[in-house]
Parts: structure tokens; C-alpha cells; sequence
């Protein structure tokens, strides 16, 4: 057990990476205090033992599923190697006011939990209800922070099952590129155990009991757990409300760049002024040969009647000629 408290004492806590693969519940404690990871934590099953405790990682709070650290933040990078928590077959408790998994420039820095900062809640706000904010789109500001395509796409945590305890909110960054959602793959149950916010924050994105997309986001009942959740018009799970097909927010595609039109040079399209339409009806298959030279010559001598005409002698229907030049 790690414990951010010595004495009377509080602490931070800062992880770089960490590997406990021989032990079977984690718990990094920090009740009021901030618990920063830069680095990758990884559980992973150690075999068959004659233990029948399952793999659990809780990362917050005071013991056992109680209290809170003030923030949680896992820096990441686009390439995936920067921080992150790899549990494939553990149970993950985070246990924070603030939780944020992201870049830390245009996202960590925007939330206000960089530094000292605890978090900033109408930041948070914003950033889930916007489309085209860095939350959806990594790259929305600068390209290079785009995340790296890759199969799997990156992924700053994964988990059997994912138990978030926090107040205002709780942000993962999307990892895909536009119009993806990747980023944390849950393999069972996603819980949200929420304490005091009216309204709080939940933005995640990526895969939950193999479901992806929308679908993910309407397991409301059946993978996803919510407690003591009475507003949930901000709990987006792949940009759609939790438990709801309506209401998703996509990502923004953005249009290129069109270069304007050099001013010296004004003439894009040209027509010339002798410019034929060819006459080519078509009457049926293999008829277009029937009228191969009939738009080239011989119109000129062609007697044409107006359409309404039907009687030729009628003198209402005098013979036109069509000029053909």
C-alpha cells in the first residue's frame, strides 16, 4: 500500500512507472491530495494461486472504496508511451473530485490541472459539449498532438472493470482521429459512483464490453452503473448521453484549406467559341449507329413543323426550315 499521508502530513503523489505484477490489490492512497502520473502503471495476473482475490487497482481516496484525492491526472503523449494504467484483468477504482487523462498542452492546461490546479469545472463543461474541442480532437488546435494511428489505437487505460468516484468531473481524451472515438477499453462494467455535483462531468471515449461508438453509450442498465447520478445530460460515453441513442455529438470534420485564385491568372475555365453539341439520341441498344452523322449535315433541307402542328396542309402550320449554320 502506498499512503500520501506521513503523520499529520498530506502529500502528492507522483508516479513514473510502476509494475505490480505480483500483487493483487493496489491501493495508492491521496485523501485531499493530487496523484500525478507521468509513467505507466501495469497490474498484471500472476497465475494461478491459491488466492481468490481478484486483481483490484485503486489509485485516491482514504482506504477501501472511501474518499477522495483532490485530482487525478495521467499526462499522455501521441505516441502512447507516456502515462497510462494497463490492468487488463483488474478491477480499476479512480477516486477523485477532478479525474483527466490527456496531453497536457490545449487539454490538461485548459481543465486548470496542471501544476497546483485542481481542475476548473465549466472548463470541463465546454470541453464535453463541443465537438470540435481538444477533448474530441486531439489535433483541433495543433496537428502534432494528434494522436498516432495505430492497430490497437493508443490507449492510456484499460481495465476487466472501471469504478470512477468523483465530484465534477471525470475526461479522457479522445486517442482516434476524426470521427474515431478510441482511448480506454473497459472488457465488463463501467461504474460511476458520483458524490455531491448537480451536474457532473463525464467525457470517455473507446470500447466497453466490446461495444464501440453509440453503442457503448446505451448500456446504461446493463455495463454501466451509476450511483447517486441524478443529471446525466453531461455524461457522454463516445460523445452520446449515457443510456440514450439521441443527443451524440461527433466529431468536427474539418474542410481543407482552398487556396485562393492567383488574380493574374483569372481564366480557370475556357470555352471555345465554335463549341458543337453532338447529337446523340438515344432510342434503344445499338440504335446510337442509326444516327451517326445526322448532328453534321443535311438539317439545312429537313422541313420541320412546329410540334403542335399535325395536319401539314393546315395553313395555321406553315413549313419551317431550320438553318443549321
Amino acid at each position: 500500500m502506498l499512503d500520501a499521508a506521513s503523520g499529520t502530513t498530506k502529500q502528492d503523489v507522483a508516479i513514473a512507472v510502476v509494475d505490480f505484477k505480483n500483487t493483487r490489490d493496489v491501493q495508492i492512497l491521496a485523501n485531499g491530495t493530487r496523484i500525478d502520473v507521468t509513467g505507466r502503471i501495469t497490474q498484471t495476473d500472476p497465475g494461478p494461486t491459491s488466492s481468490t482475490t481478484p486483481l483490484h487497482l485503486q489509485l485516491g481516496g482514504s482506504g477501501a472504496s472511501t474518499g477522495r484525492a483532490s485530482v487525478i491526472v495521467v499526462s499522455t503523449n501521441p505516441t502512447g508511451t507516456a502515462g497510462g494504467i494497463l490492468a487488463t484483468a483488474s478491477t480499476v477504482e479512480l477516486r477523485a473530485d477532478n479525474i483527466a487523462f490527456g496531453q497536457e498542452a490545449n487539454f490538461l492546461s485548459t481543465l486548470g490541472v496542471t501544476g497546483t490546479g485542481t481542475g476548473n469545472a465549466a472548463q470541463a463543461l465546454d470541453l464535453n459539449d463541443r465537438g470540435s474541442s481538444t477533448l474530441y480532437v486531439a489535433g483541433a488546435l495543433d496537428p502534432s498532438q494528434q494522436y498516432t494511428l495505430g492497430t490497437p489505437p493508443v490507449s492510456p487505460l484499460s481495465a476487466k472493470s472501471l469504478t470512477l468516484a468523483y465530484t465534477n468531473f471525470a475526461l479522457f481524451q479522445n486517442t482516434g482521429l476524426q470521427g474515431q472515438t478510441s482511448g480506454v477499453d473497459i472488457a465488463d462494467t463501467l461504474t460511476l459512483d458520483l458524490a455531491s455535483a448537480t451536474r457532473p462531468v463525464l467525457g470517455l471515449f473507446g470500447t466497453l464490453a466490446t461495444r464501440t461508438g453509440t453503442a457503448a453509450a446505451l448500456l446504461l442498465g446493463v455495463n454501466i452503473k451509476v450511483i447517486n447520478l441524478n443529471d446525466r445530460s453531461s455524461s457522454r460515453v463516445n460523445g452520446c448521453i449515457i443510456g440514450e441513442a439521441s443527443g451524440c455529438i461527433s466529431t468536427l470534420a474539418f474542410s481543407p484549406n482552398l487556396s485562393a485564385i492567383d488574380a493574374v491568372r483569372p481564366g480557370v475555365f475556357t470555352v471555345s467559341k465554335d463549341f458543337e453539341v453532338p447529337f446523340n439520341p438515344l432510342l434503344a441498344t445499338n440504335n446510337d449507329a442509326l444516327f451517326g452523322d445526322v448532328g453534321t449535315f443535311g438539317l439545312e433541307t429537313v422541313p420541320l413543323q412546329p410540334i403542335e402542328c399535325s395536319d401539314p396542309k393546315n395553313p395555321q402550320c406553315p413549313v419551317q426550315k431550320k438553318d443549321a449554320k
